[in-house]
């Protein structure tokens, strides 16, 4: 029998249900769950544009502490060095993963109206410049939501790397290759 898939926005697509969830949970856990999603979908998208027939390589790559691909700093700037995410995308990425680990790390009462995470909020691009912010949360959710349908909308759309044929045929057939090698031995 074969093994039905899940497909790649599985969970994520429905910006409303993010939002109603987010906005029901604890200021903390909004931080956390938000990046969490965030952290996800950047994951999903590298998934989909990287080499799709090397998966054992991509699994390694790509999950667990160790794996290059596999914390949510390297996510974001490995899908902001490929030209995956703009600019703006990825300093708003890097506000809210600042914004996780604080919520994370720190044992005091975490709050949305602390300075330090509202003026992280309202630094936040992309919702800045589409609407006029709200109170700190609704300006995260939404931020959340926003960066949720741009990543949806990107890994349904994305091209993903083809496999290189071999390189053995560089060297069979360059001809600047072959001379050096052969008039250097």
């Amino acid at each position: 029998m074969q093994k039905k898939t899940q497909p790649i926005t599985k969970g994520f697509f429905d910006n409303e249900d993010v939002r109603n969830e987010l906005n029901g949970l604890s200021d903390r856990a909004c931080l956390i769950v938000g990046a969490s999603i965030v952290d996800e979908l950047l994951g999903r998208l590298l998934s989909c544009y990287l080499i799709g027939n090397k998966k054992k390589i991509l699994k390694e790559f790509m999950e667990g502490g160790n794996a290059a691909l596999g914390s949510f700093s390297n996510k974001s700037k490995a899908c902001y060095l490929l030209g995956l995410i703009s600019a703006d995308v990825f300093e708003d990425i890097q506000l809210i993963r600042t914004m996780r680990n604080d919520a994370a790390h720190k044992l005091a009462t975490i709050s949305f109206e602390e300075t330090d995470f509202k003026n992280k909020v309202y630094s936040l691009t992309i919702v800045k410049n589409l609407v006029e912010p709200a109170n700190p949360k609704d300006t995260f959710v939404f931020e959340i939501g926003l960066i949720n349908m741009l990543l949806v909308d990107k890994i349904l759309k994305i091209k993903r790397i083809k496999t290189p044929e071999s390189d053995m045929k560089f060297f069979k057939e360059d001809e600047h290759f072959r001379k050096i090698f052969y008039e250097d031995n």
